[in-house]
């Protein structure tokens, strides 16, 4: 059955999309994968290069090699998270996670020039954010009717931090110092711990109260405001023999690693080809405003059409996109090309990316999501990290 997981394979849900505790968990997900994980310390690392190289003496390439640190041991963790979120819940594995890039957060200003400590805190922060993955399992588990609008929506977390880090980078940077904003994004993630802690349910249940514990058997849940479900899907020995599974891990890394590689050059980029800072800032909230557009016509694209093949038209937009950035300089094209490039390449990510997911979960159900989904992040992370 191809369509495990997905839209009408179940009886309908008795309770709505839409519903208030739907909503309250689809907001407290998007707050956390937004502003509690990784994300914001990766996207403002190619804002404080040029304070931190002209500080410590570090050359670009010594400082960017702090990103391969973070892919490569994300890369490493992301996919034993993935099996223990199959088998032991979400919720422990996002608490631990967060609190762990929280910490990491509040360490990144006592480094004063050593570049293996530098290094080392990156890595960890690789480790601990990989937990970040495992919200999708939350969020696939939560919607049955409108499942591609919502993987697609709150899968815009680095859309929404690529509207929000330019300005509010700049500012602490400027008032603050580099140290200042990586201690301002670690008070902010730490702050948002208790509210995953009280608002976030654990994938398959509803009723249960807030526990630091493993997922409670179905026999745990008693009441009539208490369920536990039992996901249906593939096991992942199964999905390993699955020729479409490969297919469709081979298709998502190659429409999506370039562009997720080349995102911390690209301030450095623009402004090698003679764009100012401000008209590089200017592009990257163009491309944000794209990357949104994206994202709602891929939901409704997943939600519309039961074929892979929608993926087709992102990917070569986002092509159109990268031409146009090679092209550009301020002589032949200016600002208006930049912008439209920019803007194009960011369709495939924010449109794209959660086609991925999604097809997952229509061709082989949840039961081994979080698994599939973690060796998918690996092999990405691994290459984006080179």
């Amino acid at each position: 059955d191809l369509a495990m997981g997905a839209r009408g394979h179940a009886a309908p849900a008795a309770e709505s999309d839409f519903s208030p505790r739907k909503i309250k968990i689809a907001t407290v997900i998007l707050l956390g994968q937004t502003f509690a994980s990784s994300i914001l310390p990766f996207v403002a690392l190619g804002y404080v290069m040029p304070s931190m190289t002209k500080e410590f003496g570090w050359s670009k390439t010594e400082f960017l090699l702090a990103n391969s640190f973070l892919m490569w041991f994300g890369a490493l963790t992301t996919w034993p998270m993935g099996r223990f979120t199959d088998v032991i819940g979400a919720r422990p594995i996002i608490l631990v996670g967060t609190i762990g890039i929280a910490a990491i957060d509040l360490l990144l200003p006592t480094v004063r020039g050593q570049l293996w400590l530098f290094y080392l805190l990156f890595a960890l922060l690789g480790m601990f954010g990989s937990s970040g993955a495992m919200y999708s399992k939350v969020t696939t588990a939560l919607f049955t009717q409108n499942r591609g609008k919502a993987m697609a929506i709150l899968g815009a977390e680095g859309t929404l931090a690529r509207v929000v880090v330019p300005g509010l980078t700049a500012f602490l940077i400027l008032h603050y110092g580099w140290r200042g904003l990586f201690t301002t994004i670690g008070l902010v993630v730490l702050a948002i711990v208790p509210v995953l802690f009280f608002c976030l349910e654990e994938p398959g249940t509803r009723g249960l109260k807030p526990t630091l514990t493993f997922r409670k058997p179905v026999a745990a849940a008693s009441g009539a405001r208490s369920t536990v479900m039992i996901f249906e899907g593939m096991a992942f020995s199964e999905i390993l023999r699955d020729r479409v599974f490969w297919l469709m891990l081979a298709g998502g890394l190659i429409s999506t690693f370039v562009g997720n590689g080349i995102l911390i050059n690209t301030v450095a980029a623009i402004e090698d080809k003679g764009f100012s800072t401000a008209s590089a800032a200017e592009a990257l909230s163009v491309s944000a405003v794209f990357g949104l557009a994206g994202m709602l016509v891929g939901g409704y694209m997943m939600d519309r059409f039961p074929t892979a093949r929608i993926a087709a038209p992102f990917s070569l937009t986002a092509a159109a996109g990268y031409v146009l950035l090679m092209a550009v300089t301020p002589a032949f094209g200016g600002q208006p090309m930049l912008g439209r490039g920019g803007g194009r390449g960011r369709v495939v990510g924010a449109g794209g990316l959660p086609m991925i997911g999604y097809f997952f979960t229509r061709y082989f159900g949840l039961k081994s999501f979080a698994t599939i989904s973690g060796l998918h992040a690996l092999v990405q992370a691994a290459c984006m990290g080179f």
